[in-house]
């Protein structure tokens, strides 16, 4: 997979941001690596990456809550050749099965620091304006930012051709286009300027 003109569209606006000397910030809950090939820097991954894996134990320094291994350094050939259990990764320090190194449904955001919830609920409550692309609403972080932005009046917009956004009581503004097609157009009249 390649980065879309979203995904460059964003990394155009983050750099815009930046040259005038602002704070910009993409949290996303995509776990795919396309934000990066994209070029974004003020990235926060809050469902974690698919490019890492970390060891399941507990106390272990490659697990939570500060642990975890480039995928590309983990040998996946033995597994591939001949699926099996005995044939899993292995984290190479307590020998147990490597797992994906993100968000699990039955996990909470703070269990990883990777994931930087304690960023996103401090830009939740700073924020002068949030943009959703393509969510559903219907994860924790996008409840948090929600009712936070709202709750400070700050404008909310949300950039899809389907969904409807959820009722706050600062209007969400929905902007019934596909990213891919509105932020290339935003980002060109922002560097018009």
């Amino acid at each position: 997979m390649r980065p879309n003109s979203a995904h460059q569209a964003l990394t155009r606006l983050e750099r815009w941001q930046r040259a005038r000397s602002g704070d910009f910030r993409l949290v996303t809950q995509n776990i795919d690596t396309l934000h990066e090939q994209a070029g974004s820097e003020a990235l926060i991954k809050v469902h974690g990456s698919a490019d890492r894996v970390r060891c399941p134990r507990p106390g272990c320094e490659n697990g939570a809550p500060r642990g975890s291994i480039a995928r590309s350094a983990v040998d996946f050939a033995p597994f591939l050749a001949l699926p099996s259990l005995e044939a899993l990764p292995r984290c190479p320090l307590c020998g147990e099965i490597l797992r994906p190194h993100v968000l699990f449904f039955d996990e909470y955001y703070d269990e990883h620091g990777d994931y930087r919830f304690a960023e996103v609920r401090s830009l939740a409550g700073s924020a002068e304006m949030a943009i959703f692309a393509g969510t559903s609403f219907s994860v924790g972080v996008t409840d948090l930012l929600v009712e936070a932005v709202a709750a400070r009046g700050k404008p909310m917009f949300s950039i899809d051709p389907h969904a409807d956004p959820p009722r706050v009581r600062v209007p969400l503004t929905p902007i019934r286009e596909p990213a891919e097609t509105l932020l290339p157009r935003v980002g060109e009249i922002l560097e018009r300027g």
